[in-house]
């Protein structure tokens, strides 16, 4: 019998009470008397299935309207973990944060907050101000999901936390705050490109992020909370609550005064050649650690789709032929063989005509009679064509191997480029004298930089080093990278001593062909290269790649770098790898050195070299 019985017993019963009153004592006919014990035994029923009914429900479902009231109004929500810093140093010596976590408020909306559109738009909207206002197309979209009373989910996310308190104070229907961490850049967007992105729900995708992720990812919590009918949060203390747990800290190899300035420079000179990219590294010749992995166009994290065309790391994704640039490491390697020597002379003609060679070998000026050493100053084409074709294929092919040329370095970031090395085992006069002259090769500039840094450190190429140790909360080191030496290509004799002399006077003699990038505090030491680039399958006459490779100081080298910068604008003048590239090096070099606290060279001294 269903409770709503119940009361129509109790007038019936009421009904025949009085009728019985009515009649004289003894004088109830016996109908009433019937009519009212049935009255009485339906209530005694009714009661008795509605006590059965409460048992039911109270006693043997118990359990199953209990969960269906946790489902209702009871959320477990989970407590996002604080993802892990990215450190580097600064100027050699304290670390600072380049990528952090920060809390942040998010705001949700779902179901049907009401019907006074107006007013609950208007509060949102309000709430919301400044730092994240309604667009005119959210307040249409969200006031006539309201009016019409249809469920609908919105979305608001990096609220301020004076946002969130005015969110709270107005417990509009509907509304959920959490609050979980977003990814902040303290710098903007230095070493943007090898740092890489953070998606919205925390998702690494690209660069270190992508590649440290297992790392920096911390172990998620949950969090119990309960809501009243309006689904607002109600205060339940002693709810579930297992606390997240942060991710781990990593120490990047970089220097933060180093990456700035080879950005810097960079940015100067794209603002006057207006090239089509450009590429800058900076490592440590001691230890293979890179300071600086620098790329034009820039790209900025905070502003990811209006720069989107600069998120690439060009100094390992894009290769190039690195033309003069790739001459020591042949002459080198011939002398390291003794198959010669920097006194020996050489009669290096402006025109060389090969046998079985259609096109001629060229130097842009002429250069003549000189030691071999003169051939890397001058930047000889015809002088490097003879050297390089005493080398044998297995040994041209050492100096691909060796130097790391036409494989990936094993930087610890996604999308590197190998570039190719395969001309070197071709022994045909042409093949020859293309990579002679820096071309039928491609590298990367972070390659190149690594080969320079063996030829500065005496003859150590070594695997560059991005990242340097992972910690966790505490400080303490949970994995640690030590420098890694990959190969010796040289020995120290012939790096140290005539190798090193000659890329001094390229930048400091007066016949050498880097001369803008001298430094008034430190002896610098490099080989400029100027290629053509491939258009549509030919080598263009005014499109051109500009390089310069070097380290500094000359006489105890600390750093080495690379400049590469591709398409640059010649309407000024002719586009060379010692108009351009060569003074952004000069500057990023001495500028490096001194924030390293290297003690400078007097000038005095580096003039009296050059002239040796």
């Amino acid at each position: 019998m269903s409770a709503s019985l119940i009361p129509a017993l109790v007038a019936a019963l009421r009904l025949a009470r009085e009728r019985a009153r009515l009649l004289r004592p003894g004088q109830a006919p016996r109908g009433a008397r019937l009519f009212a014990r049935v009255a009485l035994c339906g209530l005694l029923v009714g009661y008795g299935l509605l006590a059965h009914r409460l048992y039911t429900l109270q006693v043997l479902e118990h359990p199953r309207w209990r969960e269906a009231a946790e489902r209702q109004h009871v959320r477990l929500r989970p407590e996002p973990a604080e993802r892990g810093r990215l450190f580097v140093l600064d100027g050699g010596e304290r670390l600072v944060p380049v990528a952090a976590s920060l809390v942040r408020g998010s705001l949700l909306v779902e179901g049907r907050p009401g019907r006074d559109a107006v007013a609950f738009v208007s509060s949102l909207a309000a709430a919301c101000e400044p730092d994240a206002p309604l667009t005119g197309a959210e307040r249409a979209f969200v006031e006539d999901r309201v009016r019409r009373g249809k469920a609908f989910y919105f979305r608001r996310r990096r609220l301020e936390p004076d946002t969130m308190a005015r969110l709270k104070a107005m417990r509009l229907h509907h509304v959920q705050l959490e609050h979980e961490p977003v990814r902040a850049w303290p710098f903007g967007p230095l070493a943007a490109q090898a740092l890489g992105l953070v998606g919205q729900e925390g998702r690494a995708a690209s660069g270190l992020e992508r590649v440290l992720d297992e790392a920096l990812t911390g172990t998620p919590g949950t969090r119990e909370v309960r809501l009243d009918n309006l689904r607002r949060e109600l205060v339940a203390p002693g709810g579930l609550h297992v606390p997240a747990q942060p991710g781990h800290d990593a120490v990047l190899s970089l220097d933060r005064s180093v990456q700035a300035i080879a950005e810097a420079e960079l940015a100067a000179m794209a603002a006057q050649s207006q090239p089509q990219g450009a590429a800058c590294v900076v490592v440590d010749v001691r230890t293979g650690d890179v300071l600086a992995l620098a790329s034009w166009p820039p790209f900025d994290p905070e502003r990811p789709a209006e720069t989107l065309p600069g998120i690439r790391c060009r100094a390992i994704t894009d290769t190039y032929e690195p033309g003069s640039t790739i001459k020591p490491l042949f002459i080198a390697t011939a002398w390291e063989l003794g198959l010669g020597g920097p006194d020996r002379p050489i009669f290096c003609p402006q025109r060389l005509m090969v046998p079985r060679r259609r096109k001629a070998i060229e130097d842009h000026h002429l250069v003549g009679q000189v030691f071999e050493a003169d051939v890397i100053v001058q930047s000889s084409n015809s002088g490097s064509y003879m050297i390089t074709q005493r080398l044998s294929g297995e040994q041209a092919q050492r100096v691909g191997s060796g130097f790391g040329l036409g494989r990936r370095t094993g930087i610890d970031l996604p999308g590197e480029a190998a570039g190719r090395a395969d001309a070197l085992a071709k022994r045909d006069v042409t093949t020859i004298g293309s990579y002679a002259q820096g071309y039928a090769v491609s590298v990367t500039p972070l390659q190149m930089a690594m080969a320079y840094a063996a030829l500065a450190n005496g003859g150590t190429l070594y695997r560059p080093r991005l990242v340097r140790e992972v910690r966790d909360r505490q400080g303490e080191v949970v994995r640690a990278w030590a420098p890694q030496a990959v190969a010796r290509p040289l020995s120290g004799e012939v790096a140290r001593g005539p190798l090193r002399a000659a890329l001094e006077r390229v930048v400091n003699d007066p016949r050498g062909t880097a001369r803008r990038a001298q430094s008034d505090a430190y002896a610098i030491a490099g080989k400029t290269g100027t290629t053509k680039l491939l258009v549509d399958g030919r080598y263009h006459d005014r499109e051109v790649v500009a390089s310069f490779c070097g380290f500094a100081p000359a006489d105890e080298p600390r750093i080495a770098f690379s400049v590469v910068v591709w398409g640059p604008s010649t309407a000024k003048a002719k586009a060379w790898g010692g108009t351009i590239a060569a003074p952004v090096a000069g500057r990023v070099a001495e500028q490096a050195l001194r924030r390293l606290r290297v003690p400078p060279t007097p000038r005095a001294e580096v003039a009296a070299r050059g002239a040796r």
